[in-house]
């Protein structure tokens, strides 16, 4: 890629990251109910793939320290989306897993999102979305960890 692709590339995702992330009169976050933080996000998402986790897993595959990450989860515990019990393996860790009110939170943040990409898709023709899509997809398998 070009140095002038590179710019041009940077300057489009830097665009669509603050208007689908920061900007929260055009774009809330979660449909208004709850304020964007990757981290936050993402921890929702994990848990609800792999209920009753520790703390140190969702670090692990976030890539964050663990101390970070107990940040995290702390936090969700006092927003009421996250419950925190004993570890079923381990009786030095704690198991998570979302509360009803936890899973009704990701459930607008993937309403949010899915809107989101409608109207980042809805600029495009069907041709276009197909391949940007399959482009996406390449660019995510090069860069994603295994």
């Amino acid at each position: 890629m070009t140095s002038r692709n590179a710019q041009s590339l940077l300057q489009s995702v830097n665009t669509l990251l603050r208007i689908f992330t920061v900007d929260e009169q055009q774009y809330p976050s979660a449909e208004g109910r709850m304020r964007y933080n990757p981290l936050d996000f993402q921890t929702l998402r994990y848990l609800a793939d792999y209920p009753d986790t520790s703390a140190a897993d969702v670090a692990r595959f976030l890539g964050v320290v663990p101390t970070t990450q107990q940040a995290v989860m702390d936090r969700l515990v006092k927003q009421g989306l996250v419950e925190r019990t004993p570890h079923p393996t381990s009786k030095r860790s704690k198991a998570h897993r979302l509360t009803e009110t936890g899973n009704d939170m990701l459930s607008a943040i993937i309403r949010q999102d899915l809107a989101n990409m409608n109207t980042m898709l809805s600029a495009l023709t069907p041709e276009e979305q197909d391949e940007i899509v399959r482009m996406l997809e390449k660019i995510t398998s090069a860069v994603e960890t295994p």
